[in-house]
């Protein structure tokens, strides 16, 4: 195995390693992608639940006269859609400082994965084509001298080389 060979070899492992750190982008892509949707969803969702219990309280504001029956089941109601508002609130933080935190995170040690990957095949790359330059100029300078040492031999001299 020459050593074109082997850089060879190499160089179609390296590619086959940013293919698989490419997938690894594109899916880590998709779940953030959810991650920030499913974040959407629960912030959204928050923001309604406290819009409902302040539309409730504008209400319950507006009421000039109530029983204090009617009023106790008002405050109990009202108690209910603000532990409501304050679940989706923190589960909204929650995502927020967990999954969307943690997909962001994954994405980005994708994409550097990926970085890595395509640097070290173009490393391998651009390391067989030093390799041909050299090779290419290797044999020109041969070529060179193979055309120097018939010119001298047309004119009858010596090849200074065997002189000895």
């Amino acid at each position: 195995m020459t050593s074109y060979d082997r850089l060879e070899a190499l160089l179609e492992v390296k590619r086959g390693a940013e293919e698989g750190a490419r997938r690894g982008i594109a899916a880590a892509i998709r779940a953030h992608v959810e991650a920030v949707r499913a974040q959407e969803a629960l912030a959204e969702a928050a923001a309604r639940a406290a819009a409902e219990l302040h539309a409730r309280r504008d209400v319950a504001a507006r009421i000039a006269s109530e029983s204090a029956a009617d009023a106790v089941a008002r405050g109990r109601f009202e108690a209910r859609l603000a532990s409501g508002a304050d679940a989706r609130s923190t589960r909204a933080q929650a995502h927020r400082a967990g999954a969307l935190r943690a997909a962001a995170r994954a994405e980005a040690e994708a994409r550097a994965a990926h970085e890595l990957a395509r640097a070290e095949r173009e490393a391998v790359e651009k390391e067989i084509a030093r390799r041909r330059a050299e090779e290419r100029h290797v044999a020109e300078r041969r070529a060179e001298a193979a055309l120097d040492e018939q010119a001298a031999a047309r004119a009858g001299l010596r090849d200074p080389r065997r002189a000895r």
